[in-house]
């Protein structure tokens, strides 16, 4: 209507982003409530808020071999994996969103990800971590993004790039006064885009993961902006330690990229052989099964011992017909596989985590 007003503005893993009157909590653009797919046994709601505007990211899943069905965001699920999108894991997850009082935009980075649902049996024990099934996305997934500007004043995109990582559970962005969006990508370049227009005008290879908020300061008059590039477990990116400050008058060169972040969900990495543990939380990656993949021989033990410093547990992917529970840190629990195959398994608390197991 033209009049200022106060608000606040949330981006969730819906990949809406929430526009709300921050003096009294009341949307300033529009919210409805729509009816959704029901399940009795879930005992969902009859309907779900639909902000006005658009999404930033995909809300229907596509169908994949080996799952019957597919379905769209709010879709429901029981025992039979159903695969649904965004997910838990999609739109925008942690990454700070910030807005510009120039172009009146707001700056969303988005995963585009889809989680394969169901339930499954899990004993609820008091004092420990209750999950009772699965939001893991479905092997052989493809993963990507979206980097968003969404007008502030009809919630709708102005304009989107697409990227080929997962960007939504990353650092963000910031947005200067001069017209300029800085933000890092998973693949380690630094860019600069035109915040009217989202062309791109500048990027830089930083050698590791660029995966958090980038800082704009001044000293003595001169502007600096800076970035830590130290890899995130969500995304996958190449793990580092280093932090890049730029300026007008900066001299120092670019790094060799790293390797890529994965593009389809999955476990990575070798075929390890001869190994009877795999480390959960193993080389200091707290998010990891250390070695990933593990080829054994029928009849033979793998003991799963946490070394990190969360709870971690091992659980058959969708059936859950084998499953370590949860296993505080510091402690194991073993395995004994009888039947040749592949099986592959996830962390049921942190469905981020792939494994494999292939059984001779």
């Amino acid at each position: 209507d033209g009049r200022p007003r106060k608000g606040i503005a949330e981006a969730g893993r819906t990949g809406w982003v929430y526009i709300l009157d921050r003096t009294n909590g009341t949307p300033l653009i529009g919210i409805e409530e729509r009816p959704v797919p029901q399940e009795p046994r879930q005992k969902t709601a009859k309907t779900q808020p639909y902000p006005k505007g658009d999404a930033t990211v995909p809300q229907c899943a596509e169908p994949m071999p080996g799952y019957e069905r597919a379905g769209c965001i709010f879709e429901v699920f029981w025992e039979h994996p159903v695969i649904v999108q965004p997910s838990g894991l999609g739109g925008t997850n942690w990454s700070p969103v910030p807005y510009s009082p120039d172009t009146g935009y707001f700056y969303v980075p988005g995963t585009i990800r889809p989680g394969a649902f169901a339930r499954y049996g899990d004993k609820f024990l008091v004092g420990q971590r209750y999950v009772g099934g699965t939001q893991a996305a479905p092997i052989g997934a493809q993963m990507s993004g979206t980097f968003t500007a969404i007008d502030g004043k009809t919630n709708k995109i102005a304009w989107q790039h697409k990227t080929p990582y997962r960007i939504g559970g990353g650092g963000g962005a910031t947005v200067t006064a001069g017209g300029l969006v800085f933000r890092g990508e998973p693949d380690g370049n630094f860019l600069a885009i035109d915040a009217k227009t989202g062309q791109e005008l500048w990027r830089f290879q930083t050698g590791f993961g660029a995966d958090a908020p980038p800082v704009v300061y001044e000293v003595d008059g001169e502007q600096f902006v800076v970035i830590a590039t130290g890899g995130n477990q969500l995304q996958g990116s190449a793990n580092g330690d280093a932090v890049w400050a730029f300026s007008l008058k900066g001299q120092v060169g670019p790094l060799w990229p790293p390797p890529p972040p994965p593009t389809i969900a999955g476990p990575v990495g070798p075929i390890a052989t001869g190994v009877d543990t795999i480390k959960m939380g193993g080389n200091n990656v707290e998010y990891s099964f250390v070695p990933g993949r593990v080829r054994i021989k029928a009849g033979s033990t793998l003991n799963f011992t946490n070394v990190g410093d969360l709870p971690h547990g091992a659980t058959a992917w969708q059936k859950g017909d084998w499953d370590t529970g949860v296993v505080p840190a510091g402690l194991s629990k073993s395995i004994t596989f009888t039947e040749p195959g592949v099986y592959y398994y996830i962390c049921a608390p942190h469905p981020w985590m792939y494994g494999q197991v292939i059984v001779e």
